[in-house]
Protein backbone atom coordinates (compact mmCIF):
# COMPACT_ATOMS: atom_id res chain seq x y z
CA UNK A 1 0.00 0.00 0.00
CA UNK A 2 2.59 2.47 0.81
CA UNK A 3 4.79 1.47 -2.69
CA UNK A 4 1.06 2.64 -4.21
CA UNK A 5 0.86 5.91 -2.30
CA UNK A 6 4.55 6.93 -3.07
CA UNK A 7 3.99 6.33 -6.91
CA UNK A 8 0.84 8.44 -6.88
CA UNK A 9 2.24 10.99 -5.22
CA UNK A 10 5.39 10.80 -7.85
CA UNK A 11 2.31 10.83 -10.64
CA UNK A 12 1.09 13.80 -8.99
CA UNK A 13 4.20 16.04 -8.39
CA UNK A 14 4.93 15.13 -12.50
CA UNK A 15 1.58 16.61 -13.56
CA UNK A 16 1.80 19.40 -11.92
CA UNK A 17 5.52 19.78 -12.58
CA UNK A 18 4.06 19.90 -16.44
CA UNK A 19 1.40 21.76 -15.95
CA UNK A 20 3.34 24.49 -14.80
CA UNK A 21 5.66 24.54 -17.63
CA UNK A 22 3.51 24.79 -20.29
CA UNK A 23 0.58 26.87 -18.35
CA UNK A 24 2.79 29.04 -16.69
CA UNK A 25 6.36 28.88 -17.26
CA UNK A 26 6.42 28.77 -13.59
CA UNK A 27 7.98 25.68 -12.50
CA UNK A 28 7.53 23.83 -9.16
CA UNK A 29 10.77 24.13 -7.23
CA UNK A 30 12.39 22.12 -4.41
CA UNK A 31 12.04 25.21 -1.75
CA UNK A 32 13.52 23.25 1.25
CA UNK A 33 14.35 19.39 2.84
CA UNK A 34 14.40 18.85 6.55
CA UNK A 35 16.04 16.14 8.47
CA UNK A 36 13.76 16.44 11.88
CA UNK A 37 13.91 14.20 14.64
CA UNK A 38 12.03 14.61 18.23
CA UNK A 39 8.74 14.34 18.85
CA UNK A 40 5.55 17.27 18.11
CA UNK A 41 1.76 17.41 18.36
CA UNK A 42 1.79 15.30 14.86
CA UNK A 43 5.05 14.02 14.08
CA UNK A 44 7.55 11.59 16.05
CA UNK A 45 10.91 10.29 15.56
CA UNK A 46 13.16 10.92 12.43
CA UNK A 47 11.41 12.51 9.60
CA UNK A 48 12.50 13.85 5.87
CA UNK A 49 9.95 16.60 4.99
CA UNK A 50 10.16 18.01 1.38
CA UNK A 51 8.89 21.65 0.49
CA UNK A 52 8.33 22.59 -2.55
CA UNK A 53 6.27 25.17 -4.61
CA UNK A 54 5.86 28.18 -6.88
CA UNK A 55 3.81 31.06 -7.48
CA UNK A 56 0.54 29.69 -7.03
CA UNK A 57 0.90 25.87 -5.11
CA UNK A 58 2.97 24.92 -2.19
CA UNK A 59 3.14 20.88 -2.50
CA UNK A 60 4.84 18.87 1.05
CA UNK A 61 5.77 15.65 1.98
CA UNK A 62 7.23 14.12 5.12
CA UNK A 63 8.66 10.40 4.74
CA UNK A 64 9.29 8.43 7.98
CA UNK A 65 9.98 4.18 7.96
CA UNK A 66 6.35 3.84 9.42
CA UNK A 67 4.10 6.95 7.59
CA UNK A 68 3.80 9.27 4.37
CA UNK A 69 1.88 12.34 4.74
CA UNK A 70 1.57 14.86 1.77
CA UNK A 71 -0.15 18.17 1.05
CA UNK A 72 -0.90 20.06 -2.05
CA UNK A 73 -2.37 23.84 -1.60
CA UNK A 74 -3.19 26.60 -3.63
CA UNK A 75 -1.50 30.24 -2.40
CA UNK A 76 -5.08 32.61 -2.04
CA UNK A 77 -4.83 36.47 -1.13
CA UNK A 78 -1.67 37.63 -1.72
CA UNK A 79 0.01 34.25 -0.03
CA UNK A 80 -1.81 34.43 2.96
CA UNK A 81 -3.72 31.38 2.71
CA UNK A 82 -2.33 28.20 1.73
CA UNK A 83 -5.40 25.67 1.14
CA UNK A 84 -5.88 22.28 0.02
CA UNK A 85 -6.20 18.33 0.15
CA UNK A 86 -4.11 16.28 2.00
CA UNK A 87 -3.68 12.49 2.65
CA UNK A 88 -0.94 9.77 3.96
CA UNK A 89 -0.12 6.64 5.87
CA UNK A 90 0.32 5.93 9.40
CA UNK A 91 1.09 2.38 10.86
CA UNK A 92 -1.32 0.91 7.97
CA UNK A 93 -4.18 3.30 8.19
CA UNK A 94 -4.87 5.53 5.59
CA UNK A 95 -5.88 9.22 6.50
CA UNK A 96 -7.64 12.25 3.84
CA UNK A 97 -8.57 15.39 4.55
CA UNK A 98 -8.52 19.31 3.60
CA UNK A 99 -6.03 21.12 4.76
CA UNK A 100 -5.26 25.13 5.38
CA UNK A 101 -2.60 27.51 6.56
CA UNK A 102 -3.08 31.23 7.82
CA UNK A 103 0.26 33.12 7.36
CA UNK A 104 0.07 36.48 9.77
CA UNK A 105 3.69 37.35 8.00
CA UNK A 106 6.36 35.85 8.44
CA UNK A 107 6.27 34.86 12.04
CA UNK A 108 2.68 33.63 13.02
CA UNK A 109 1.10 30.77 11.04
CA UNK A 110 -2.38 29.10 12.24
CA UNK A 111 -3.32 25.46 11.14
CA UNK A 112 -6.80 24.25 10.51
CA UNK A 113 -7.15 21.00 9.54
CA UNK A 114 -10.25 18.05 8.86
CA UNK A 115 -9.31 14.70 8.87
CA UNK A 116 -10.68 11.03 8.29
CA UNK A 117 -8.70 8.56 9.49
CA UNK A 118 -9.44 4.67 7.92
CA UNK A 119 -8.57 1.27 9.62
CA UNK A 120 -7.11 0.70 12.85
CA UNK A 121 -3.76 1.87 13.86
CA UNK A 122 -1.36 -0.95 15.17
CA UNK A 123 1.49 -0.32 15.99
CA UNK A 124 2.94 -4.07 15.30
CA UNK A 125 2.24 -4.01 11.97
CA UNK A 126 -0.72 -6.16 11.55
CA UNK A 127 -3.73 -4.51 11.04
CA UNK A 128 -5.55 -4.36 7.79
CA UNK A 129 -6.56 -1.18 6.37
CA UNK A 130 -10.10 -0.82 5.79
CA UNK A 131 -10.45 2.22 2.94
CA UNK A 132 -14.14 1.78 2.85
CA UNK A 133 -15.07 1.79 6.42
CA UNK A 134 -13.73 5.08 8.00
CA UNK A 135 -13.86 4.94 11.79
CA UNK A 136 -12.20 8.01 12.33
CA UNK A 137 -12.52 11.78 11.54
CA UNK A 138 -11.50 14.78 13.62
CA UNK A 139 -10.32 18.46 13.56
CA UNK A 140 -6.55 19.63 14.39
CA UNK A 141 -6.43 23.14 15.11
CA UNK A 142 -2.82 24.99 15.55
CA UNK A 143 -1.12 28.42 16.35
CA UNK A 144 2.55 28.64 15.45
CA UNK A 145 5.42 31.14 16.20
CA UNK A 146 8.99 31.29 14.57
CA UNK A 147 11.69 33.45 14.71
CA UNK A 148 12.49 33.58 10.84
CA UNK A 149 15.47 35.50 10.35
CA UNK A 150 16.03 37.06 13.77
CA UNK A 151 18.84 34.85 14.45
CA UNK A 152 20.35 34.42 10.66
CA UNK A 153 20.09 30.55 10.20
CA UNK A 154 19.25 29.48 13.42
CA UNK A 155 15.36 29.85 14.11
CA UNK A 156 13.00 28.93 17.17
CA UNK A 157 9.31 27.97 16.83
CA UNK A 158 6.90 27.62 19.25
CA UNK A 159 3.40 26.20 18.66
CA UNK A 160 0.02 24.92 20.46
CA UNK A 161 -2.30 22.45 18.51
CA UNK A 162 -5.30 20.96 19.58
CA UNK A 163 -6.29 17.20 18.64
CA UNK A 164 -10.24 16.57 18.49
CA UNK A 165 -11.05 12.56 17.15
CA UNK A 166 -14.81 12.50 17.75
CA UNK A 167 -15.41 9.73 20.11
CA UNK A 168 -11.91 10.63 22.15
CA UNK A 169 -10.61 13.07 24.88
CA UNK A 170 -9.11 15.92 23.48
CA UNK A 171 -5.75 16.14 23.67
CA UNK A 172 -3.40 19.86 23.67
CA UNK A 173 0.74 19.78 22.97
CA UNK A 174 3.12 22.45 23.29
CA UNK A 175 6.12 22.80 21.87
CA UNK A 176 9.26 23.94 20.72
CA UNK A 177 11.22 23.37 17.75
CA UNK A 178 14.93 24.20 17.07
CA UNK A 179 15.82 24.80 13.50
CA UNK A 180 18.77 25.46 11.54
CA UNK A 181 19.37 25.91 7.62
CA UNK A 182 22.47 24.75 6.44
CA UNK A 183 23.81 23.77 2.68
CA UNK A 184 23.31 25.66 -0.80
CA UNK A 185 20.67 28.56 -0.43
CA UNK A 186 20.36 27.17 2.89
CA UNK A 187 17.72 24.83 1.60
CA UNK A 188 18.44 22.24 3.98
CA UNK A 189 17.44 22.07 7.98
CA UNK A 190 17.87 20.34 10.67
CA UNK A 191 15.72 20.42 13.45
CA UNK A 192 14.46 18.97 16.66
CA UNK A 193 10.94 18.92 18.51
CA UNK A 194 10.47 18.99 22.31
CA UNK A 195 6.88 18.83 23.67
CA UNK A 196 4.57 18.70 26.51
CA UNK A 197 0.96 16.70 26.47
CA UNK A 198 -1.18 18.88 28.35
CA UNK A 199 -4.17 16.08 29.25
CA UNK A 200 -2.04 13.41 29.70
CA UNK A 201 0.67 15.91 31.29
CA UNK A 202 3.88 13.99 29.99
CA UNK A 203 6.82 15.37 27.86
CA UNK A 204 7.06 14.24 24.31
CA UNK A 205 10.78 14.00 23.28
Amino acid sequence: MKTIIVFLVSVLIYTTTSFSQEKDADTLKIKSVTVQSGQGAITSGLYVIGSAGNSKIDFEAIFSSNDLYCSYRWKLFDDIVSVGPSGGYFYNSIWLGPQMFIFLGKHISTLSWFCFSAGEIKFDGSAETEIAKWRKMGFINGVYFNTADWFGDFSVGLGYTSINWLKEIPKSVVGIKLSNKFGEANKWTYATDISYELRDKKMLY
